[in-house]
C-alpha cells in the first residue's frame, strides 16, 4: 500500500513538473539559436574565399616559423571554418536524418546537388584537423608543452584514416614529447 501511495505521488509529481515545463524544446531550440547567433555575431557569416585567405595567411606563418602568429591564426581559422562547415552540413542535414531507404530513393538527388557540400564539408573537417596538429607543433617549438600535447591529441582524435602523413607527423612529434623514439 505504502508503495502504491508513493508511486502515486512521484508520477503525480512528474507529470506535474511536465506541464510547468511545457517549453522545455522550445526553451532547447532557443538556446541552439542564440549559440549560433552569438558566434556568426562574432565571426560574420563565413565566405569560403574568406576562410581559404585565412588557411593561406596561417600556413604562410607556419612554414616561416613564426610559431606564435602561426597559433593565433591557426586558431582563428579553425574557428570560423568549423563555423562555416556547421553551416554547411545544415544543408546536409535532412539527407543524413532520413533513414536507409529514404537516403536511396533520393540518391540521385544527393549525387547531383549535395555531394559536392558534403565533400567541402569533409575538406574543411580535414584542413581543421591539419590546423589542429599545427598549433600543437607550433607550442612544442616555443617549449609550451602542455599546450603542444593537448592540440596534438585533439588533432589526432580528429584525424580521419586517409590523413596518414599527419597522423604519423602528429604521432612523432607526441611520442618524442613523451619521450618514446619516432615511428619509422
Amino acid at each position: 500500500m505504502k508503495k502504491n501511495i508513493i508511486l502515486l505521488i512521484c508520477a503525480s509529481i512528474y507529470l506535474f513538473s511536465l506541464s510547468k515545463n511545457n517549453n522545455d524544446g522550445k526553451l532547447y531550440i532557443d538556446i541552439e539559436v542564440s549559440k549560433k547567433i552569438e558566434k556568426i555575431s562574432k565571426l560574420g557569416v563565413p565566405k569560403i574565399s574568406t576562410i581559404e585567405e585565412m588557411k593561406k595567411s596561417a600556413c604562410a606563418l607556419y612554414k616561416s616559423e613564426s610559431w606564435d602568429d602561426a597559433i593565433i591564426a591557426y586558431k582563428n581559422y579553425i574557428e570560423s571554418a568549423d563555423l562555416l562547415a556547421n553551416l554547411l552540413f545544415q544543408c546536409l542535414k535532412p539527407h543524413y536524418s532520413a533513414s536507409g531507404i529514404d537516403r536511396r530513393y533520393h540518391r540521385s538527388f544527393y549525387d547531383k546537388k549535395l555531394e559536392p557540400i558534403d565533400n567541402k564539408v569533409m575538406e574543411l573537417r580535414e584542413d581543421i584537423n591539419t590546423a589542429l596538429v599545427r598549433i600543437g607543433i607550433s607550442y612544442k617549438r616555443i617549449g609550451n608543452i602542455e599546450s603542444a600535447v593537448i592540440y596534438l591529441c585533439k588533432g589526432l582524435e580528429n584525424l580521419f584514416l586517409n590523413q596518414e602523413k599527419l597522423w604519423e607527423l602528429a604521432n612523432n612529434e607526441l611520442i618524442h614529447i613523451l619521450g618514446l623514439p619516432k615511428i619509422k
